[in-house]
């Protein structure tokens, strides 16, 4: 079953480092081979997508938060 406490959020952790290690982990390991081999800049518009996919599913605007990305998630 599931284990407790993998999927929390790292209260150390500003919002945009989530959000970017949300995005490497889904390129590496939901990804094909192909799209691993694609151009550094595909895969970061990927990623820049993945990301802005996440934050209006959350309904977060990073405008409104204290700090932008920089916030804390304990913030």
């Amino acid at each position: 079953g599931p284990v407790p406490g993998v999927s929390e959020l790292d209260p150390a952790f500003t919002v945009a480092e989530h959000l970017r290690e949300r995005a490497l982990l889904q390129g590496r390991y939901g990804a094909s081979l192909r799209t691993l081999l694609r151009p550094r800049s595909e895969r970061r518009a990927a990623a820049r997508t993945r990301i802005d996919t996440a934050l209006e599913a959350a309904g977060l605007d990073l405008a409104t938060l204290p700090k932008a990305e920089r916030t804390s998630v304990r913030d």
